[in-house]
């Protein structure tokens, strides 16, 4: 069930069990709080809720339900949970429950997520379970590690008002989720410096709690505000970086005529391929790569899985590339096993470089940004790095994919922020759902078939409009190049019977726009709706809601956008330009 709940002068969604948007008029003070179960390869098990009872009051609520989590088919935990909301702003969200069998977990308990706000840093003080208090701010950057630990509770400020959440039943910690693109970060339980996965016995009990509460009354809010969004304009101009496609993993043939000529209408600027350097048959599979990347008249960027023996394994490279004049773009160095590239693996990358006729190679991961962050990579002689992006790390629903939109660009501007304003960072690739489990304890868990890389939102316009809004944030943040999605199949941009996804008609209106060039716009309720404004005037607005919106811009000029549209507008619009 969803509804819209109010608790005093704080309004609050609640969504299948969940509390969403804890918010003080347009000050979103908390962004979420829930319960998670997660087995020992970090998945998140299915919550199945009975038993809901709901009274909603104009200034108060109280939610009680019955919650069971699943795995492989068995009832793993029972759980009862009262939500409520009082007249003074104050929530409290509390779990009861036991486990029914004996499970291996990795976590498993109440979390808060804290929104990230690029713009001005949150001031927070902290109240550890010693009693002492740590007065500090959520950081501008990306953190690698965690940023708190041994919290009672929180007082977090949000424009002129403090708010204090308290924890009970566990132990808590704050990390930054913005490494892996969610754009929060979250106070969670139980620490990460315990062993982990840990056994729990049938029988086992769980009792938590989390309390949420203004310190101070608040004022009484305008209630005739309107419902009208705003778009502002900026004289700030950035390259939107270079677009390539990824290879494709459904199909391992040369592409048809008819997907080439399809796939050509986007003006694509590469096509990339994962070159695994320890399968005895690479070259058989990139010869397929090779003549696909000619047919579409691209050039080949090419992540290089690299063996112990990597100097034999550029030579064997080399000697491919020069047999089949292969058109290389651009060479990602990875190492086999790793999460990141070896740091020898790093240092001769300046050599393999000149011996591809200066080719532009990097260094990075085949997986989240964490791994950079967390891994001291220093690029050096130009390299660029590289990593890959997805926004359902950790939840999966639909508003999660368009909060996470915004945890892109801090990634990059982390990058630049660590190795300089122009270090090249290239996303290889982009996509809906994540390819790898890299932190899973069970090896057969890391690598993900076709089906659990698969996500039903390629194949609608939430796809597209995920797209368009990362095109956006990852070009005003300054990154390098885009690998998106791949050629076809259920992670593509067509069917192979050619039929176009949206993600595809989002490119190929990109394409229609007719510039490199894009303005920085700012959007009031970026959850919302959203605009790319291109400096010869033409624009793309679009509406991440399944509502209507309104949308004013600068001059006083409305528009109106129905669910999920995305309208391409003239340049006559933008005649501040």
């Amino acid at each position: 069930m969803e509804m819209q709940l109010k608790a005093g002068e704080i309004s609050v969604r609640y969504e299948n069990g969940f509390l969403r948007y804890i918010n003080y008029g347009n000050a979103e003070v908390l962004r979420m709080i829930y319960f998670a179960l997660r087995d020992g390869n970090w998945g998140t098990l299915d919550a199945v809720i009975s038993n809901e009872h709901i009274v909603s009051g104009d200034r108060s609520f109280t939610i009680h339900y019955d919650c069971k989590h699943r795995y492989q088919n068995t009832d793993i935990c029972e759980w009862k949970v009262s939500i409520t909301g009082k007249e003074n702003g104050e929530i409290a969200y509390g779990i009861s429950g036991q486990y029914l069998v004996d499970f291996k977990k990795n976590r498993t308990g109440l979390c808060v997520l804290h929104p990230a706000d690029g713009e001005q840093a949150q001031e927070i003080i902290i109240i550890h379970t010693d009693g002492s208090y740590e007065h500090t701010f959520l950081p501008q950057f990306i953190a690698p590690q965690d940023l708190f630990k041994q919290i009672r509770s929180l007082r977090v400020k949000k424009d002129e008002h403090w708010y204090r959440v308290d924890f009970e039943g566990d132990i808590f910690e704050t990390e930054d989720q913005r490494n892996w693109t969610d754009a929060s970060f979250k106070t969670f339980c139980t620490p990460l410096d315990l062993p982990f996965p840990v056994s729990v016995k049938a029988g086992d009990k769980v009792h938590q709690k989390v309390t949420f509460v203004p310190e101070t009354v608040l004022p009484g809010l305008n209630k005739d505000a309107s419902d009208t969004l705003i778009i502002t304009f900026s004289d700030y101009l950035r390259a939107m970086p270079e677009i390539g496609v990824g290879k494709s993993t459904t199909i391992d043939h040369i592409l048809s005529v008819e997907s080439v000529d399809l796939l050509k209408k986007l003006q694509l600027q590469h096509y990339q391929t994962d070159v695994d350097m320890t399968i005895p048959h690479w070259a058989n599979v990139f010869e397929v790569d090779v003549a696909n990347a000619r047919y579409l008249h691209l050039p080949l960027t090419v992540s290089l899985v690299l063996s112990d023996d990597f100097e034999k394994d550029y030579d064997d490279f080399i000697r491919f590339c020069t047999k089949y004049q292969v058109n290389l773009h651009a060479v990602l160095l990875l190492s086999a096993g790793k999460l990141v590239t070896s740091s020898g693996v790093a240092a001769s990358a300046a050599a393999f470089s000149k011996q591809l006729m200066d080719v532009d190679t990097g260094i990075g991961s085949h997986y989240n940004f964490t791994e950079i962050n967390r891994h001291c990579l220093t690029p050096v002689d130009g390299q660029f790095i590289s990593y890959a992006i997805h926004p359902q790390e950790h939840a999966f629903d639909d508003l999660t994919m368009v909060e996470n939109i915004a945890g892109q660009a801090a990634t990059v501007k982390t990058v630049k922020h660590a190795f300089g304003e122009s270090v090249p960072v290239h996303i290889t690739p982009l996509t809906l759902r994540r390819r790898f489990n890299p932190y899973a304890n069970d090896p057969a868990a890391k690598l993900w078939s076709s089906e659990q890389r698969a996500d039903p939102r390629q194949k609608n316009a939430l796809g597209a409009l995920f797209l368009l809004g990362s095109l956006k944030g990852l070009s005003i943040s300054g990154a390098k190049s885009v690998t998106c999605f791949q050629t076809i199949g259920d992670e593509g941009l067509i069917t192979a019977d050619l039929k176009a996804f949206p993600v595809y008609d989002a490119l190929r209106a990109l394409v229609q726009i007719g510039s490199k060039q894009i303005v920085d716009t700012r959007s009031s309720h970026p959850l919302m709706v959203d605009c790319m404004l291109f400096d010869n005037g033409n624009m793309l607005v679009w509406n991440y809601t399944n509502e209507e919106q309104r949308v004013q811009f600068p001059g006083h000029r409305l528009i109106s956008l129905q669910p999920q549209q995305i309208l391409s507008l003239p340049s006559g619009f933008a005649q501040y330009l």
